[in-house]
């Protein structure tokens, strides 16, 4: 016997709130990942570049400890950033249907960069034991760079929905045509990236201070890497490097 199940039917209007309030959940912790995706990259390869010309085992402890956080934190931006993408076209079909041409730009390269990601972070953390110490630290600088491209393909997308630019519409509002580098560049980007690159160099400080403060598994409880980071008494936000031992 065939039971027939009737289910409530559901105006858009109604849909708006939750699509929203589920939209900000999955992005108040994506976009913790994204400064985190530039900062603990640069991070690492600094400290492993110290530890390679500078013959210093601590800054290479570091380094490698610190690329297994990167590894885990890039893991979990790919999920939700999966997540979203899936959100953009369920919750939002008519925005994506009309303005796809334009917002389709910045997520396709926004694509091309997570990959270039995935690959070379594939290659930074199982090339500690496989490849030499200068060819190892020599791939791992492809990181930085496709973190913020990556960002810069998302931040394009955002700013294209608030200070939309580079189409043109019909008298119905229909989109009629795309100019590429209009989309990509609009006049909000400016601030928004800017505000992205402070909050990553902020990330990187808080990265360095916890290695600088906290001793590490398998080493003397008063050891400390050869190369710090903190700030100078008496001045705003500087970054000071000593190289001696302490």
């Amino acid at each position: 016997m065939l039971v027939m199940m009737r289910f409530p039917t559901i105006l858009a209007a109604d849909a708006l709130l939750p699509s929203r309030i589920q939209m900000a959940f999955t992005l108040a912790y994506h976009v913790i990942m994204v400064p985190l995706g530039v900062a603990l990259p640069t991070y690492a390869l600094l400290m492993n570049g110290i530890g390679i010309f500078k013959k210093d085992p601590v800054a290479l402890r570091i380094a490698r400890r610190w690329s297994v956080v990167m590894a885990v934190q890039f893991a979990v931006g790919a999920v939700t950033g999966t997540i979203l993408s899936f959100e953009f076209g369920i919750l939002w079909p008519r925005l994506m249907g009309r303005f796809g041409a334009a917002l389709g730009l910045g997520f396709a390269i926004e694509g091309l960069a997570f990959f270039l990601e995935a690959i070379f972070i594939g290659i930074y953390l199982y090339g500690w034991t496989r490849l030499r110490p200068k060819t190892h630290f020599l791939l791992g600088l492809a990181l930085p760079p496709a973190g913020v491209l990556g960002t810069f393909s998302v931040l394009a997308a955002n700013s294209f929905m608030q200070t939309p630019g580079g189409i043109t519409l019909s008298a119905t509002g229909q989109l009629l045509s795309v100019d590429v580098l209009g989309a990509l560049f609009p006049r909000s980007l400016g601030y928004e990236f800017w505000h992205f690159l402070i909050g990553s160099r902020r990330c990187w400080h808080r990265s360095s201070s916890w290695s600088a403060i906290c001793p590490r598994a398998g080493s003397s409880t008063t050891s400390r890497p050869s190369s710090r980071l903190w700030r100078s008494p008496g001045k705003r936000d500087p970054i000071t490097l000593s190289t001696s031992a302490a």
